[in-house]
């Protein structure tokens, strides 16, 4: 169990999300060390989004893309945020790493004035 006074959870830019390894942790096909080449390439479908990230100490524990899309709910268009690649790490597991992470994603969702959110895969 951590030490909750080494928690913190924090908006990374889209060239450390890609480092973090959690999202290959968490959906990849083995435990591996993250494809850096083959992430790079996917930073383009991260232009709109914010990365967050849960760090126990230095070491990620958990991490999510929060994407800015819009809704169209009965012919009016609103802004929306996709939360999506919601991954913890095994050690990460079980502490409300995740919980709290996507609790300060609907934080910073209010702040950009974005008042839906859905899970987007």
């Amino acid at each position: 169990m951590s030490d909750r006074s080494t928690v913190e959870i924090r908006v990374v830019e889209p060239e450390e999300f890609i480092t973090l390894g959690v999202s290959d942790y968490a959906f990849g096909k083995t435990p591996s060390k993250p494809d850096l080449d083959k992430a790079r390439e996917r930073l383009k479908y991260f232009a709109n989004s914010t990365g967050l990230a849960v760090f126990d100490g230095r070491k990620p524990q958990a991490s999510c893309a929060v994407h800015a899309m819009s809704e169209n709910v009965r012919g009016k268009v609103f802004p929306m945020a996709g939360i999506g690649g919601v991954g913890s790490m095994p050690t990460g597991r079980r502490q409300g790493h995740v919980r709290n992470m996507i609790v300060r994603s609907f934080e910073l969702m209010h702040e950009k004035g974005e008042p839906v959110a859905t899970l987007y895969p």
